[in-house]
């Protein structure tokens, strides 16, 4: 199986945006098949209204981009989904402005695996597994022992 690795994170995807560089690939070969999927870490746009960048706007731009031509079988959310504060509860607004109307390519709407960073520690990170029920896209189906 070849695995095409592609690694998003923002922070330093910054300067990689601006540059117009090629994502990471880091093939590897398992079995002859392929399995692609995307990274994104530290995607959690703005504590407050509007609660999204321009920076996080560009960066799903790009990872949107990418994700059309690679149709990734899923994405590794790696923490700090929602910045500073977490969420609340599994509606609240931040999912929709943060996520759902950010990360809207077609090569997006594919599972995101979430994990939980510091941020989202600070809220309800169990809102966070249970918007697994509200959305199609948001798999966060084990707990952990922290939970």
């Amino acid at each position: 199986m070849k695995m095409n690795l592609f690694v998003v994170w923002l922070p330093l995807l910054v300067g990689i945006v601006i540059a117009d560089q090629p994502q990471t690939n880091i093939p590897v070969t398992l079995n002859g098949d392929v399995l692609n999927f995307m990274m994104a870490g530290d995607f959690g746009g703005w504590p407050a209204p509007f609660y999204t960048t321009p920076t996080q706007i560009t960066v799903a731009e790009k990872m949107g981009q990418s994700a059309d031509v690679t149709k990734p079988s899923f994405i590794l959310a790696l923490g700090d989904n929602f910045y500073f504060l977490g969420v609340k509860d599994e509606r609240d607004e931040r999912f929709k402005k943060t996520f759902e109307d950010v990360y809207t390519a077609a090569g997006l709407f594919t599972p995101w695996y979430p994990t939980m960073g510091n941020h989202d520690w600070h809220g309800n990170a169990h809102a966070q597994l249970d918007y697994s029920h509200v959305s199609k896209r948001w798999w966060a189906s084990v707990c952990s022992a922290m939970c």
